[in-house]
C-alpha cells in the first residue's frame, strides 16, 4: 500500500468517526442514506429561497458582487446537488458504493454550510438593525433546516451545531456588541433545543433500525431454517431424489391445480433383497444411489421421480398419457434398470416392475391413484414380473370384488367355512404313500366356492391370515391323527405366518395338544415368503425345527438366489416346482436341473419331491433321475379326509398302461 492509500483510508476512517457513521451495519447506513436523499431537495429548495430573500433586503445596500453576484453561485450548486442526490443517486446500490457517497454527502454539507454561514456574516457589515434580523432570521432558518435534512446523522448534528452557533455568535458581539444579544440569544437556545430533540429522535431511528436489522437477520435465518427443513423434509438422504412426502404432494398439488391430467407410476426392483442379504445394505445402498441417477437421467423431460422407500420409486408423468405412451416410458426405464450395476468390485443384475396408474381416469383423490397404481404393480409382479402394467376397468373390478370378499372373509365363521382337501405324496419305487398335503378350500354361503389362488392372496392383504392359519392348522392335525404312523402331513405357511413374531410358538403348541408326534409335520414355506424378512422367517424356522417339525421348500426355482437358501436356511426337505416337471421327458434343460436338484438334495441329505406330475412318463423320467418322491394327479386329485382310508387301501401299480390322473381321480 502507498503512502498516498493511506493517507485516504486514514481521511475516511476520520470521516467516519467525526460524521458517527456505521460503516458496519448496512441497513442503517442505507436508511440513513435514503434519508438524505429524500430530503435534499427540501433543504436545497429552502436555502435557495432564504438566499432569494436576502438578495432582495440587502440590494442597494451591499457591494453588487456581495449582495447578488456572489449568492448565485449558490443557486447552480443547489440544482446540481438535487439532480445528484435526487436523480442520479435513487435506486438500489451497492454497500461500498452507499459508504463513498454518505462520506461525500458528510463532507460537502459541512463545507457548504460553513459557506453560507459566511455570506450573510460578511453582509451584516453593510447593513442596519432591520437587515441584520433578517440575517438572524434567514441564519437560523437555514440551520434548522439543515439540522432537520441531517436528523439521521448524529455527527452532522453536533458539527453543525459546533461550527455555526459560534459563528453567529462572534458575528453579533464584533458587529453589534451586546444591542441585539438578547434576540440572538433567543435564536441561539431555540437552535440549540432543535438540535437536542434532533439527536434524541436520531438516537431511536438508530435504534429502531438496528432492531429492524435484527429482526431481518433473525427472519432471514428462520427463512433460510424453515428452507432447510422444508427441502431435507422433502429429499431422500440417500439417493438425492425427492421423497414420499414430496410425491404426495406433487401430486395432491397437480390435482388442486385442476391439472385436467398426469398419470403416477410405481416402480419395484425385483431381486434386491437378495442383493442386501447376501452382500450387506451398504453395498444396496450403493447400488440405490447408480439406479437413481439412472432414472433423472433417463426420466428427464418425461417424468419427475421420486424414491418412495426401500427399493421403491415413484414417478409423475405430466399431461395425458395413452397405455402405448406409457409403455414407451416403461421400457426405457426397465432397459435401463436391468444393465448391470458395477458397484465396489461387483457386478449386479436386478430387474424391476412397473404399476401405472392415471388420474382421473382410474381415481378421484390423490390416495385413490396411488392404490390403484400400487394394485397395478401387484398385478403385475404376480402374473410375471419385469414388466409395466397400466391399472384398467378389469382392475377396478377386482378390486371391488376383492373388497366384498375382504369384507366377508373378516365377518365369517372360519371353523365352519373352511376345509381341507388331501394331496398325497408317493414313492415311485413302493407306491407307498408317504404323506398328504393339506390344501385349504373355502365355501362362502355368500360368494360361494372360492379359490385358494383368490382368498390366500385377500386374506394376506387384510391381516386375517395368521388367524385363519391356527384354526386351518387344527382341523390338518384332527385329520391327521386317524392316519397311520408313517404318513406324514404337510401344511404351507404363508410370508405373513413366518414373518409374525410368536407364530411358531402357536403352532408348536397346537401340534403339542394333537398327540402327533412333531416329526410327522412337514411346514412348507415357498422362497418368496422368506424373502419378506429373511432374518425373521429363518429364526421361525428354527423354533419349529428345534420343536420336531421338518421344513420344506416349496415351488423351489422360481423364487431368487435358490441356493443361498439351501445352505442358509434349516431345511429338510425340497419341492421341485411344477414348470420343470411339465416337459421333463421332452425337454433336455428341465432334465438336466431336475437331474442336477436330485444330486444336490441327496449329497445334502434333503428329500425332494416332484410337484405335479400327471403322467406315467414323467414318474418313470423322474424315477430313473433318481427323484422318486411323486405329488400330482397322476396318483389322485386333492381329496377330503373320508376318502383318505379308501386310496392308502389301493395299490396303485406303476406301469405303461397307467391310467392317467384324471381317470383315476
Amino acid at each position: 500500500m502507498s503512502i498516498s492509500d493511506e493517507t485516504t483510508t486514514t481521511e475516511r476512517t476520520l470521516i467516519d468517526r467525526v460524521f458517527m457513521l456505521d460503516v458496519h451495519c448496512p441497513l442503517l447506513l442505507k436508511a440513513q442514506y435514503e434519508a438524505a436523499i429524500s430530503k435534499s431537495p427540501i433543504y436545497f429548495a429552502s436555502l435557495m429561497a432564504c438566499c432569494g430573500f436576502i438578495i432582495y433586503c440587502y440590494w442597494g445596500i451591499a457591494p453588487l458582487w456581495l449582495g447578488f453576484i456572489a449568492p448565485l453561485i449558490i443557486y447552480p450548486v443547489c440544482g446540481l446537488w438535487i439532480c445528484a442526490w435526487y436523480v442520479l443517486w435513487r435506486g438500489e446500490t451497492s454497500h461500498a458504493v452507499i459508504v463513498r457517497r454518505m462520506r461525500h454527502i458528510c463532507m460537502s454539507s459541512m463545507l457548504f454550510a460553513a459557506a453560507l454561514a459566511v455570506w450573510p456574516t460578511v453582509l451584516t457589515f453593510y447593513g442596519n438593525h432591520d437587515t441584520f434580523i433578517v440575517s438572524v432570521v434567514y441564519f437560523s432558518m437555514g440551520t434548522l433546516c439543515g439540522l432537520v435534512c441531517m436528523t439521521h446523522f448524529r455527527g452532522a448534528i453536533i458539527v453543525v451545531m459546533a461550527t455555526c452557533p459560534p459563528l453567529y455568535a462572534s458575528m453579533v458581539y464584533f458587529q453589534y456588541k451586546t444591542e441585539v444579544l438578547p434576540l440572538a440569544a433567543i435564536f441561539i437556545i431555540l437552535v440549540g433545543v432543535s438540535a437536542w430533540m434532533l439527536l434524541r429522535y436520531c438516537s431511536d431511528f438508530s435504534a429502531l433500525t438496528l432492531s429492524q436489522s435484527q429482526m431481518a437477520h433473525q427472519r432471514n435465518e428462520l427463512a433460510a431454517l424453515s428452507e432447510e427443513n422444508d427441502r431435507m423434509a422433502n429429499l431422500d438422504a440417500l439417493t438425492g431424489l425427492a421423497n414420499r412426502r414430496r410425491f404426495f404432494s406433487d401430486m395432491a398439488k397437480r390435482q388442486t391445480d385442476n391439472e385436467l391430467a398426469f398419470a403416477i407410476g410405481i416402480l419395484d426392483l425385483d431381486g434386491f433383497k437378495p442383493v442386501n442379504d447376501t452382500y450387506g445394505h451398504v453395498l444396496g445402498d450403493e447400488v440405490l444411489k447408480v439406479l437413481a441417477q439412472r432414472l433423472l437421467v433417463i426420466c428427464e423431460g418425461r417424468a419427475d421421480v421420486y424414491r418412495l422407500g426401500g427399493d421403491e420409486f415413484g414417478i409423475i408423468l405430466p399431461g395425458a398419457r395413452s397405455s402405448e405412451e406409457l409403455s414407451g416410458v416403461a421400457d426405457v426405464i426397465l432397459d435401463a434398470v436391468r444393465l448391470p450395476i458395477a458397484v465396489n468390485g461387483l457386478q449386479v443384475n436386478l430387474g424391476c416392475t412397473l404399476g401405472y396408474a392415471r388420474y382421473p381416469e382410474s381415481a378421484s383423490t390423490t390416495a385413490q391413484l396411488y392404490e390403484r397404481a400400487d394394485y397395478a404393480l401387484y398385478y403385475a409382479k404376480r402374473n410375471g414380473r419385469g414388466r409395466a402394467v397400466v391399472f384398467n376397468a378389469d382392475h377396478e373390478r377386482e378390486i371391488r370384488e376383492h373388497s366384498i370378499m375382504e369384507t366377508t372373509l373378516k365377518s365369517c365363521d372360519m371353523e365352519k367355512e373352511f376345509y381341507l382337501l388331501f394331496q398325497p405324496i408317493v414313492d415311485a419305487r413302493s407306491n407307498r404313500t408317504l404323506a398328504f398335503e393339506c390344501l385349504a378350500r373355502w365355501a362362502s354361503p355368500e360368494l360361494g366356492q372360492v379359490s385358494p389362488a383368490v382368498f390366500v392372496r385377500v386374506a394376506e392383504q387384510a391381516g386375517v391370515i395368521t388367524t385363519l392359519t391356527p384354526v386351518l392348522f387344527a382341523k390338518a392335525l384332527a385329520a391327521a391323527t386317524a392316519w397311520p404312523e408313517h404318513v406324514r402331513m404337510t401344511f404351507n405357511l404363508s410370508a405373513f405366518d413366518i414373518c409374525l413374531p410368536g407364530q411358531a410358538g402357536v403352532l408348536n403348541a397346537l401340534v403339542a395338544g394333537s398327540g402327533i408326534a412333531p416329526e410327522r409335520i412337514d411346514f412348507e414355506l415357498t422362497e418368496t415368503a422368506i424373502t419378506q424378512n429373511f432374518e425373521l422367517a429363518r429364526e421361525n424356522m428354527r423354533l419349529l425345527r428345534e420343536a420336531g417339525s421338518n421344513i420344506a421348500l416349496d415351488d423351489f426355482g422360481t423364487g431368487y438366489s435358490s441356493l443361498s437358501h439351501i445352505h442358509r436356511l434349516p431345511l429338510d426337505k425340497i419341492k421341485i416346482d411344477r414348470s420343470f416337471v411339465q416337459d421333463v421327458e421332452s425337454n433336455q434343460t428341465s432334465h438336466k436341473i431336475i437331474k442336477s436338484l436330485s444330486a444336490l438334495c441327496l449329497d445334502m441329505g434333503l428329500e425332494c419331491v416332484a410337484e405335479g406330475v400327471e403322467s406315467g412318463v414323467q414318474v418313470r423320467t423322474l424315477a430313473g433321475i433318481g427323484c422318486n418322491m411323486i405329488q400330482g394327479y397322476y396318483f389322485a386329485r386333492p381329496m377330503p379326509a373320508d376318502e383318505i382310508d379308501g386310496f392308502l387301501a389301493r395299490t396303485l401299480p406303476v406301469s405303461s398302461d397307467q391310467p392317467e390322473a384324471v381317470e383315476l381321480a
